[in-house]
C-alpha cells in the first residue's frame, strides 16, 4: 500500500468514525421533528374536540338557563296573582264594612233627631251628624292613603327585584358567552387542551358564583317590606287616634245638649268604629 493509499484509507476511516458519531444525533433530530409534528396533530385534534364540547356545553347551558328563567317567571306570575287576590279580598271586606255602616247611619242619625225636642238639641244633633260624617271620611281617606302608599311601595320593591334579577341574569349570560369565545379562540392557538379546559372551568365558576351572590342579595326585599308595613301601621294608628278624639269631642257636645244617657252614644261609637276599617 502506497503512502497515498494509506492516507486515503485513514481519511476514510476518520470520516466513517465521525459520521458514526453524528448519526445518532441526526436520527434523534429527525425523530424529534416527527414527534413534534405528531404532537401538534394530537394537540390540534384534542383542541378541536374540546371546542366541539364547548359549543355543545354552551348550547345546553343556554337551554337550561332559559328553562329556569321560564320557571322563575311562572312563579313570579303566581306570586303576583296571589298578591292581587289578597288585596282584592281585603278590599272587599273593607268595602262591605263601610257599606254596612253607610246603610245604617241614616237610621242612627234619625234616632238622634227624634230625641231632639228643642231647636238647640236639633242643632246639636245635626252638628253631631256632621262631626261623625267628617270623622269617618277623614279616617277612610287616611286608611286609603296608607294602603295606596303600601301597595305602591310593594310594587316598587317587586319591580326593583325583577330589574335586579334581569340584570344579574344578563351579566351571567354575558360572562358565559365571553368564556366560551375565549375558549374557542384558544382552541385555534397553541394552548394545551388541559389549560383551555381549566381556564374555562374557572371562568364559568366565577360567573356562577357571582350569579348566586346577586340572587341572594335580592332577598333583602323582606327588610324593605318590614319598613313598609311599619309605616302603614303608624298611619293607621294615628288615623284611629284622630277618629276616636273627634268622636269623643262630638259626643261630649251632644251629651251637653241632649242631657241623655249613653245608649245612643255607645251604639253610634260601635258602628262608626267598625265601619271605617
Amino acid at each position: 500500500m502506497t503512502a497515498n493509499s494509506k492516507k486515503i484509507a485513514i481519511a476514510f476511516l476518520a470520516l466513517v468514525f465521525a459520521f458514526s458519531l453524528l448519526l445518532p444525533s441526526l436520527v434523534f433530530a429527525v425523530a424529534a421533528e416527527g414527534d413534534a409534528a405528531a404532537s401538534g396533530a394530537v394537540k390540534a385534534k384534542a383542541n378541536a374536540g374540546l371546542c366541539a364540547k364547548v359549543e355543545d356545553f354552551y348550547a345546553r347551558s343556554i337551554t337550561q338557563l332559559a328553562d329556569k328563567e321560564a320557571k322563575y317567571q311562572d312563579k313570579k306570575l303566581e306570586r303576583e296573582k296571589a298578591l292581587v287576590e289578597k288585596y282584592a279580598e281585603r278590599q272587599a271586606k273593607q268595602d262591605k264594612a263601610r257599606a254596612n255602616w253607610d246603610s245604617k247611619k241614616d237610621g242612627l242619625f234619625a234616632k238622634l233627631e227624634n230625641r231632639a225636642a228643642t231647636d238647640e238639641q236639633k242643632q246639636a244633633a245635626a252638628a253631631y251628624q256632621q262631626a261623625v260624617t267628617a270623622a269617618v271620611a277623614a279616617k277612610r281617606a287616611a286608611l286609603d292613603a296608607a294602603l295606596a302608599e303600601f301597595n305602591a311601595g310593594l310594587t316598587e320593591q317587586i319591580n326593583s327585584r325583577q330589574t335586579a334579577f334581569a340584570a344579574a341574569l344578563a351579566a351571567y349570560k354575558t360572562a358565559v358567552s365571553a368564556a366560551q369565545e375565549t375558549a374557542k379562540a384558544a382552541c385555534g392557538g397553541t394552548a394545551e387542551a388541559q389549560k383551555i379546559r381549566v381556564d374555562l372551568k374557572a371562568s364559568l365558576k366565577a360567573a356562577r358564583e357571582k350569579l348566586i351572590s346577586d340572587i341572594k342579595g335580592l332577598n333583602k326585599i323582606k327588610i324593605n317590606l318590614s319598613s313598609l308595613v311599619g309605616a302603614k301601621k303608624d298611619v293607621i294608628s294615628q288615623a284611629n287616634a284622630d277618629f276616636k278624639a273627634a268622636l269623643a269631642a262630638a259626643r261630649t257636645e251632644l251629651k251637653a245638649a241632649l242631657a241623655a244617657g249613653t245608649d245612643t252614644d255607645t251604639d253610634t261609637n260601635a258602628n262608626t268604629n267598625t265601619a271605617t276599617q
